[in-house]
């Protein structure tokens, strides 16, 4: 149990800093592989601590595999509302913008079938 605290404890600042170097140097040079594995990161690191719950771990691990499909479908065809990131070169300012549904779209999913699940388990039971 101990090796697991620790692993979390040194997992969740390391993805955080990835964070950051995604948000400013990926930002600021336009770089948008340090931008998607920043954004990612992020996502992790509010997902690692929920790991230890024992009655959610399904539920997010759906999330995070849903999330990161999402992300990969999102900047691999462009579409822009599936992006969880977006650099954009308006006016020669790059901004960032936030799409609700790539945060929403996989929570729902992920409830879903987490749902679904467990009807299907009280059934078979």
């Amino acid at each position: 149990m101990k090796l697991k605290e620790n692993i979390t404890k040194i997992l969740v600042p390391f993805l955080v800093i990835l964070y950051f170097i995604g948000l400013f140097i990926g930002n600021t040079f336009n770089i948008i592989v340090l931008s998607i594995i920043g954004n990612i990161a992020i996502v992790l690191a509010l997902c690692v601590p929920l790991f230890e719950i024992r009655k959610i771990r399904i539920p997010v691990i759906i999330f995070v595999g849903t999330f990161l499909l999402e992300e990969a479908i999102g900047y691999g065809f462009n579409i822009r509302f599936l992006k969880y990131y977006v650099s954009t070169g308006i006016n020669d300012h790059y901004g960032m913008e936030i799409s609700i549904v790539s945060i929403v779209f996989p929570v729902v999913i992920a409830l879903i079938i987490s749902f679904a699940y467990k009807i299907l388990k009280r059934k078979t039971a």
